[in-house]
């Protein structure tokens, strides 16, 4: 699974967030608002030397509703697909309100539902009940 993950407030949900979907076997890509403070651009580039399943695009000037949102959304999707091929699902979140994690689980469970003889199917199975 590949995550395009869009910043720009919320610095709190944004670690939550992080902790919560990091798993070795899944790509992220962040891209941080330029309008954020520097200590998000910090944490971003932490996270992706630490860790070699994480990337961070280039700094944009994002106006929601406008079309940055999809070009930074195209440009997580290019930076991936260079960097691994092996996913099969890519789901972009949006970080600027706080969402219920219980959500991504759902997702997660209705993706993995689909695959036959998923390994994962049973933890997701667990977590719901």
């Amino acid at each position: 699974m590949a995550f395009s993950i869009l910043v720009y407030k919320n610095f709190y949900q944004f670690q939550v967030l992080m902790r919560t979907l990091y798993v070795r076997s899944n790509f992220h890509c962040i891209h941080v608002d330029l309008k954020s403070p520097n200590y998000f651009h910090s944490y971003a580039r932490k996270l992706s030397q630490c860790l070699s399943n994480v990337y961070v695009i280039e700094s944009i000037r994002v106006a929601w509703g406008s079309f940055r949102i999809l070009r930074t959304e195209r440009l997580c999707q290019s930076v991936l697909l260079k960097k691994s091929t092996k996913w099969h699902y890519h789901m972009t979140i949006a970080v600027s309100f706080l969402f219920p994690i219980h959500f991504i689980f759902d997702t997660f469970y209705l993706i993995l539902n689909r695959v036959a003889n998923c390994r994962f199917k049973q933890i997701l199975i667990e977590y719901r009940s």
